[in-house]
């Protein structure tokens, strides 16, 4: 009996983690097909990030779809900045970083000097947004000056 009653918190804690894996499982779905229609999406426990025509959008994963959905066109995005901690750091500096704890993302800077945060898990995945984003508004601006 006693044998029974140790292996009885392992239990418990495998029928946890199966349900936690299934339920990431079925967000993830869920934040793929909603993000059939875009151009690029980024997934992760934190956020879900769409890029589609010109404009951003982003929201919080559920196993329903992504909730909380804001957007922001390209052309009101001013400036983009990789946040850590403690700290606001460009893209070339992430390779000499080890480890960072959360939150960490993107800071999006309106003309309008509005900031919007993005949050992200993965801090090279922010770096490759960041850089990403940075190149779209860079295509707009030269479009623009045409």
């Amino acid at each position: 009996m006693e044998r029974g009653l140790i292996w009885l918190p392992l239990l418990a804690a495998f029928i946890g983690l199966a349900w936690a894996g299934w339920n990431e499982a079925q967000k993830l779905n869920a934040c793929q097909t909603w993000a059939q229609p875009f151009d690029r999406y980024k997934y992760d426990i934190a956020c879900v990030l769409a890029q589609g025509e010109e404009r951003l959008i982003w929201g919080k994963p559920t196993r329903n779809g992504p909730v909380n959905l804001q957007e922001l066109p390209l052309s009101e995005i001013r400036s983009v900045q990789l946040f850590i901690p403690d700290r606001i750091i460009s893209p070339s500096e992430v390779s000499s970083l080890k480890t960072i704890s959360e939150p960490l993302g993107l800071y999006l800077v309106t003309h309008d000097s509005e900031v919007v945060k993005i949050p992200f898990t993965d801090l090279e995945l922010a770096a490759a947004w960041a850089e990403r984003v940075q190149c779209l508004l860079t295509e707009i601006a030269a479009i623009q000056q045409s």
